[in-house]
């Protein structure tokens, strides 16, 4: 599954950091090549990049922005898997656990809109299916518990990728007011990582 296999992390973007985790992904995996890039314009040094990708037969290993958000595509050598993930251990790619703090002030915002005037919209116009808009309230709750949960206690990626599908159609059923639940939901997503190399 592309998004599970998928790792977002966050960390600043440094060219020295790049070479040496390139150095010890190829003792490992052959062919490995870095991608340096100045936007999205190819550079050939470091010295002018921005951001960068670690490439395996044409395909990104691994992502890194300039604004220090990145992905670790742990399943695209996935003979490999166990030992790019000792490799993302080793090198710290993932130094501390994403802070909750903000994702959760914005989901208690979500809470607060929802109760205080989504209810009293769906009550006033679409009296006879007033309960509407709780099932989706339980469907986003219910995928967003699991996915937490799931990550939390290391379950497959299966059933991390059954939370995140039943967050999403949650979030879809409430948009756009529940994309204010997306800051978590990110937050649950960079955990993956932290949680596989901690």
């Amino acid at each position: 599954m592309t998004l599970i296999s998928h790792k977002p992390f966050k960390r600043p973007f440094d060219t020295n950091f790049v070479e040496k985790l390139h150095t010890e992904l190829s003792k490992e995996i052959p062919d490995l090549e870095i991608v340096w890039k100045y936007g999205r314009e190819e550079v050939f040094t470091p010295k002018y990049a921005n951001n960068a990708k670690i490439i395996y037969q044409g395909k990104a290993l691994y992502v890194h922005h300039r604004n220090g958000n990145g992905i670790l595509n742990i399943n695209r050598v996935r003979e490999k898997k166990q030992a790019v993930l000792n490799i993302a251990k080793r090198v710290n790619l993932v130094s501390e656990a994403p802070s909750f703090m903000i994702p959760s002030f914005c989901m208690f915002l979500y809470f607060v809109i929802f109760f205080s005037f989504l209810i009293n919209y769906f009550v006033d116009s679409y009296e006879d299916y007033w309960y509407l808009p709780f099932i989706c309230l339980i469907i986003l709750i219910s995928g967003i518990s699991f996915s937490y949960q799931a990550v939390k206690k290391r379950l497959s990626e299966t059933k991390i990728a059954i939370g995140y599908i039943i967050s999403c159609i949650g979030i879809g059923l409430l948009a756009p007011i529940s994309l204010l639940i997306l800051p978590f939901m990110i937050a649950i997503r960079r955990n993956e990582l932290y949680k596989l190399t901690h």
